[in-house]
């Protein structure tokens, strides 16, 4: 397939580019100019790199004969105050977007969303804005719309709740302050996120119209569980793990768990328990 990707050279555009490469589908990315292309080097055809002028996108989708548009780009404003920048990234970027696909006879358009509650963050509410945008015009292009739980693995970004942890840890920090940890989180490894995506690509013929999927291990656990067994996995006995010294979050959710009926029906399977994703992460 002729597939455009926004996001290719974060860490799970990155890791999806590669395998989507080596099953020999033809790739096209939308960069920033300041973007590292380290990641996606060797991964895309000739002219594959298209930089972020949305004023471009019906030329590039057009011209290539884009089939599927994988939409991984995000912004997640943690160091940002500023909401306008947020809702630029994931919002009025991908709805150009999509309307450029609707428009070019693109056959498919595949989002990465969160399962986070909108009312959590201005990312977690720009993302839900998007979702709406998305049934909008599932009349025009297929939509699936895939919903993201905690994904995790080697070498992620650092700024991410399981890299700061792990680094912390790995390092003999004195302490890590934290929230109580009652709240639970469904947390899968990058391998069968990627592999889910793969899935739902070769399967996008039999989708129509609006499609949501859930994708997390389904398998909930309490980030105090989870943080003291990183802790246990990482081999530290000095790092205190100061839960309760971080307040809970407005609207903070207790609960999140991925339902993957869906996924599991397409022949998808988590193969990878939260024991040896961790050692992974961990150790390499």
């Amino acid at each position: 397939m002729n597939i455009f990707i926004t996001g290719g050279t974060g860490y799970l555009g990155g890791q999806l580019s590669a395998m989507l490469s080596a099953e020999g589908h033809n790739l096209h990315f939308l960069v920033r100019e300041s973007s590292d292309l380290s990641k996606i080097r060797g991964m895309y055809v000739d002219g594959g790199i298209h930089y972020d002028n949305v004023d471009k996108f019906d030329n590039v989708l057009r011209d290539n004969c884009i089939e599927v548009v994988i939409h991984c780009a995000t912004h997640y404003g943690r160091n940002d105050t500023d909401p306008l920048n947020t809702l630029k990234s994931n919002l009025l970027m991908p709805i150009t977007l999509l309307d450029a696909a609707a428009s070019n006879n693109v056959k498919c358009f595949i989002n990465t969303g969160t399962m986070l509650d909108k009312r959590v963050s201005h990312y977690s509410l720009s993302k839900s804005h998007f979702d709406d945008w998305m049934l909008h015009y599932s009349d025009r292009i297929k939509c699936i719309n895939i919903l993201l739980e905690h994904f995790y693995g080697p070498n992620d970004d650092p700024t991410k709740f399981v890299s700061f942890v792990i680094n912390k840890l790995k390092q003999n920090h004195e302490k890590i302050d934290l929230t109580k940890g009652e709240q639970e989180r469904d947390f899968v490894y990058i391998d069968d996120v990627v592999n889910a995506f793969l899935i739902v690509i070769k399967a996008v013929d039999s989708f129509n119209g609006m499609t949501t999927l859930e994708l997390g291990s389904g398998e909930p656990i309490k980030i105090r569980d989870f943080v003291t067994l990183a802790k246990h996995l990482a081999k530290n006995e000095v790092t205190k793990l100061n839960f309760g010294a971080i307040p809970y979050r407005d609207n903070e959710v207790m609960q999140s768990r991925a339902d993957i009926a869906k996924l599991r029906a397409l022949g998808w399977v988590n193969k990878t328990d939260l024991v040896a994703g961790l050692k992974k992460t961990i150790w390499g």
